[in-house]
């Protein structure tokens, strides 16, 4: 497929690139073929969108990036949803950054430091029913994140074929050595991206706690840390390597390491799998395994579930630590390269529709639906309309096979648009139906939508644009 013409306006944007932190940010900056915004930001955004933007260009694609204020879900879904107010035609939204691995030590799945994670789904771990004898997570297509929509299917099932597969991974080293070279001629203010080495991945046994292991008075043992020791490193806490699991991939890497292949040894390895999407940080071994075990993950993180919930979404990120107690810093630079370099190479299998169909589309209606949707939904307070969403009838007519309406009334002012925020939200979490929807106003600065003929207009454009599912 042909490079996107160069981008006149924020339509012109399907590629969508989120990062958490400044150190995934500055490594994805380094995939960019070219910027937009050296002169200036010359597209702008909507109003009430508070995100600050990166525009330029990664292969044949134009992207548009943002860097989180914060990490969290909850973060997330706030900035992916202003995203979408502003640039209304992205199709796909990649995650971009570090993250805990799942080990799989003797299995097809021996994640090591430095591997990336393409996620084939997303888990929200920590959201669900408290039950009076246990935590029941929410875990099904119709109530926890759905599955990603064909777009995104159809290119996971590519990149699990053994020929795309090792395009893939060739294609992430190549571009891992130029973002090396780039980082490295551009001076001491640029960060550099290093191997770490693989004497520097270690990984105990999951029951062995990070902690004091003298005789200190801190009180730390195999029950309870004290504050300190998960600021300190394995070196000074004494962490005993008899405990480390010892693991046939890694013993290739620091042979390939003696014999001088340090270009070898650094190659990381790819996997697509199930990744956990929870609001807090994983620092225990035993957790990690429970959950992944649970819901057959190989990573944990934090954001993937806000962004997941608002455009569709590939996490592309890098294993920087095990999510255990023995976790440190060591890696996050170098495993941020690794997905910067898989996300470059991913989009360099991507294909969406043409540029021409983008016109053709904003030719039917140039109404922005989402920036309404947006704005509606951001003021709609936690857990309102719930009622809704729970009554006989409401449920009666979302299930039922046969054509129907179900008509919300009520005097102005009175919520109705709050109301259907709330359906079209719920609505999003059944892919297979295609979903169009129209806020109507009778502002006189937008007249658009108060005119039966722009209505019409703005949901033939939804029907016309592909649907998920």
């Amino acid at each position: 497929m042909a490079t996107d013409p160069r981008p006149r306006r924020r339509e012109d944007f399907r590629i969508a690139v989120l990062c958490a932190l400044q150190l995934e940010c500055n490594a994805a900056t380094l995939a960019f073929d070219e910027f937009f915004d050296e002169e200036g930001d010359k597209f702008g955004r909507a109003r009430g969108d508070p995100n600050t933007y990166t525009t330029g260009r990664i292969g044949k694609y134009n992207v548009v990036m943002a860097l989180l204020p914060s990490m969290g879900t909850t973060t997330s879904a706030a900035a992916m949803a202003s995203f979408r107010s502003s640039y209304t035609e992205l199709r796909l939204a990649i995650l971009v950054g570090i993250c805990g691995g799942v080990p799989g030590p003797g299995t097809g799945r021996d994640i090591l430091l430095g591997d990336v994670i393409v996620s084939k789904t997303v888990v929200q771990y920590d959201f669900g029913r408290q039950l009076p004898h246990q935590f029941k997570p929410k875990d099904t297509l119709d109530d926890n994140l759905g599955r990603p929509n064909k777009d995104i299917r159809s290119l996971l099932s590519k990149l699990e074929t053994e020929r795309a597969s090792h395009f893939l991974q060739r294609r992430t080293t190549e571009i891992l050595t130029q973002i090396q070279q780039t980082a490295a001629q551009a001076g001491r203010k640029r960060t550099r991206y290093p191997y770490p080495g693989a004497a520097q991945d270690r990984l105990f046994s999951p029951g062995y706690l990070h902690r004091h292991h003298d005789d200190a008075d801190c009180g730390c043992d195999d029950s309870w840390v004290c504050d300190t020791a998960p600021d300190a490193s394995c070196i000074e806490l004494e962490c005993d390597v008899a405990h480390l699991v010892p693991r046939e991939r890694l013993e290739m890497k620091k042979q390939h390491e003696r014999e001088g292949d340090s270009a070898i040894a650094q190659e990381p390895d790819i996997f697509i799998g199930r990744v956990g999407s929870g609001n807090t940080v994983m620092k225990s071994g035993a957790h990690r395994d429970s959950i992944a075990q649970k819901h057959d993950l190989i990573a944990v993180e934090m954001e993937a579930a806000g962004a997941w919930d608002e455009v569709p979404c590939v996490v592309v990120k890098g294993v920087c630590d095990y999510a255990d107690s023995h976790k440190n810093k060591k890696w996050q630079t170098f495993a941020a390269a690794t997905a910067a370099s898989t996300m470059k190479a991913l989009l360099e299998q991507t294909e969406f529709t043409t540029q021409r169909n983008n016109e053709i589309l904003l030719w039917i209606s140039k109404e922005p639906y989402e920036q309404h949707h947006t704005q509606t939904k951001s003021e709609v307070l936690e857990g309102t309309g719930q009622w809704l969403l729970e009554d006989e009838v409401f449920q009666k007519w979302k299930n039922e096979n046969v054509s129907s309406i179900l008509w919300l009334h009520g005097i102005p002012g009175s919520g109705k648009s709050k109301l259907t925020s709330i359906v079209v939200e719920d609505a999003r979490q059944t892919p297979q139906k295609a979903l169009v929807y129209f806020y109507c106003s009778r502002n006189p600065a937008e007249p658009g939508r108060a005119d039966p003929a722009s209505i019409a207009a703005s949901l033939a454009r939804q029907l016309a644009r592909p649907q998920p599912g």
